[in-house]
């Protein structure tokens, strides 16, 4: 079986570009370790990197926005 008619690595399919602003992209920046001074820090840096990274800092703004109880008050 030829591998000319793969298309599982996206060559040959029509795709359409779109305007990064119109669709709300943001861009990259690399870790800059020498403005990480804790753990928050570097989430949220993170965040602002790879996919990866940039869904640990996702995950780390919607943990801090969290509502916290005092289960012992209850």
């Amino acid at each position: 079986m030829s591998n000319e008619h793969d298309k599982s690595h996206g060559e040959g399919i029509d795709r359409v570009l779109h305007d990064p602003i119109s669709d709300k992209l943001v861009p990259l920046e690399p870790l800059d370790l020498s403005q990480i001074h804790s753990v928050d820090d570097l989430v949220r840096g993170m965040g602002r990197t790879a996919f990866t990274g940039r869904q640990v800092g996702e995950g780390a703004t919607f943990w801090k926005r969290w509502p916290v109880t005092n289960s012992a008050s209850s």
